[in-house]
C-alpha cells in the first residue's frame, strides 16, 4: 500500500516522466493527471464516509485490473476514484491518493487485513489503542506493547496485563524512584513514587555478558521547559521481592 508523493522522483531526485505516481505507476494500475491540496479549513468528502484533510489527487486513469474502493463524494473530484487495489502476482497493490486521518486509515487498512497477513489485527493492539513492537533473536522474545492514549488499557494477556496511559498524571511534581535491574538477558525498567509498589516502565534486551557501567549520565528532554533534577545514586544488591 502506498499513499500520495510516493513514486515521485528518482534516486537522483529527478522527476519521472509520463505522469505521477511515477515509478509506481505500473505495478499500481493508475496515472494522477494533477495533485489538488486543500486549504487549512476545506476537506474532501469520500463514498465510504471518510473525509480527507491536507490532500487529494485526480486519477485520471485507471487500469482495467483495477478495482477502485473508494470515491470523492463531492467537489470538482466527485466519482473519481480516491483508492485504488490492484492485484499483482500474489500480492496486491493499493493506492490512496488522499490523507484518510487516523480514522479513515484505520478503516481502510480493517478492510484490506483479510488478505494480507501484515496488516490482520494483533490482538495485543486492543482495537488500535496499543503499539506493538517485537524484539528478539533466535532465542529470546520480547514484546513490547506502547500505550499512546490518555487512558488505562487492559488487554488478555494471560493475566489480564494492564498498559498505563502516557504520562501519569499522579506522579507529576513528586520525587520518583527508578529503578534499573540487569538479568540474564534485559535490562527491567521500574519507576514509582515513595509509598506506592514499583510499576514496570520497560524491558530493554541487554546482553549478560557483555561489560557495562551505569551512572546518572544524561537526561535528553522530548520537550521544552522539562527540567530534572537527580537526589540520589544508589548501586544495590538485587531486589529479592522483584527477582
Amino acid at each position: 500500500m502506498t499513499t500520495y508523493f510516493s513514486g515521485i522522483v528518482d534516486e537522483h531526485d529527478r522527476v519521472w516522466l509520463g505522469g505521477y505516481p511515477g515509478a509506481l505507476r505500473d505495478v499500481l494500475g493508475v496515472t494522477v493527471e494533477e495533485f489538488v491540496p486543500l486549504l487549512p479549513e476545506e476537506s474532501a468528502l469520500l463514498a465510504s464516509g471518510a473525509r480527507a484533510a491536507h490532500w487529494s489527487e485526480r486519477i485520471a486513469r485507471v487500469g482495467a485490473d483495477v478495482e477502485v474502493l473508494d470515491t470523492y463524494a463531492a467537489g470538482e473530484l466527485a466519482g473519481m476514484p480516491a483508492v485504488t487495489h490492484r492485484r499483482v502476482g500474489t500480492g496486491s497493490a493499493t493506492y490512496v491518493s488522499a490523507d484518510l486521518g487516523r480514522e479513515g486509515t484505520r478503516a481502510l487498512l480493517e478492510r484490506l487485513a483479510g488478505e494480507i497477513d501484515a496488516l490482520a489485527a494483533d490482538p495485543l493492539a486492543a482495537g488500535g489503542r496499543l503499539e506493538v513492537i517485537v524484539r528478539g533473536d533466535e532465542a529470546t522474545r520480547h514484546v513490547f506493547l506502547v500505550n499512546r492514549t490518555d487512558e488505562e488499557v487492559v488487554v488478555d494477556a494471560g493475566d489480564g496485563l494492564r498498559v498505563a496511559p502516557r504520562g501519569v498524571p499522579e506522579w507529576a511534581g513528586r520525587p520518583l524512584r527508578v529503578r534499573v535491574s540487569r538479568g540474564e538477558d534485559a535490562l527491567t525498567v521500574r519507576a514509582g513514587v515513595d509509598g506506592e509498589p514499583l510499576r514496570l516502565v520497560r524491558v530493554a534486551p541487554f546482553r549478560g555478558d557483555l561489560d557495562a557501567q551505569a551512572g546518572p549520565m544524561v537526561c535528553a528532554p522530548t520537550r521544552a521547559g522539562l527540567e530534572v533534577v537527580f537526589t540520589e545514586w544508589l548501586h544495590t544488591d538485587a531486589d529479592a521481592s522483584l527477582h
